[in-house]
């Protein structure tokens, strides 16, 4: 008997979106600094824009680790930052380096489906991932994405030219990322009711109990309809109901 969902299916139901919120920010990167993410990339490409006077809102979240060392990470992420942008442009460009006591935990789920919700666009620049947890969460926040074309992994799973914009070299990064912003809400939509059916908890859990009725069924008995525990399905999946 087959249950057809995994982690990813169950992403916190606070991650949707909320046409209410103001969009401050025009992109949102949510990243760890490990050099597979390419921030020094993500910096260069705001630069460009701002070169070109096209002066977005732009928020990169980035938390600090214990084992961070340079041959692996971008540890000097602040320092280039500093050198990169103005004063003036960083009032544009917020830069929020978590501390390594906290990493990720020095800021809620919550508060990160907030931040999706108040900016246009969500970028992530790895050329591998696994599921990519983030690039779903944006997507059930009405986020276009922008990524590499040739993304390893599951990442593009759910992406497509109505949803994305897929950049093939990371020299035109800052032209993905103008296109993004200029098509979200327009060429570019998301459909979240659609992608809420096979990634948030909200519409993944009653189907997995109805899955658990027809199980039990099979074996001459009956399912309460009730789950004991369905907490961190997004980190751990069924095997975490076992």
């Amino acid at each position: 008997f087959r249950i057809p969902f995994n982690s990813r299916g169950f992403t916190p139901e606070y991650f949707t979106e909320n046409k209410e919120v103001t969009k401050y920010w025009d992109i949102i990167n949510v990243s760890r600094n490990a050099n597979v993410k390419k921030l020094p990339e993500f910096l260069n490409a705001i630069r460009k824009l701002y070169d070109q006077g096209k002066m977005y809102k732009t928020l990169l979240v980035v938390p600090s680790a214990d084992n961070e060392k340079p041959n692996s990470h971008f540890t000097n992420i602040v320092e280039t930052y500093g050198k990169l942008f103005s004063e003036k442009e960083r009032e544009l460009f917020t830069l929020m380096r978590l501390s390594k006591e906290l990493g990720f935990l020095g800021i809620s789920p919550r508060t990160i489906a907030h931040f999706y919700n108040s900016s246009k666009v969500f970028c992530l620049l790895s050329d591998a991932e696994g599921e990519s947890r983030v690039i779903h969460e944006a997507l059930l926040c009405g986020l276009p994405v922008v990524v590499y074309a040739g993304l390893l992994g599951g990442g593009r799973d759910y992406l497509d030219q109505s949803n994305s914009v897929q950049f093939s070299s990371y020299n035109d990064v800052h032209l993905a990322l103008d296109a993004a912003v200029q098509g979200a809400g327009g060429s570019l939509r998301v459909d979240t009711e659609n992608l809420s059916g096979e990634l948030s908890e909200l519409k993944t859990i009653p189907k997995v109990k109805s899955l658990f009725a027809e199980l039990y069924s099979m074996n001459n008995e009956k399912f309460d309809n009730e789950l004991i525990n369905t907490d961190n399905l997004n980190l751990f999946g069924l095997d975490f109901l076992s």
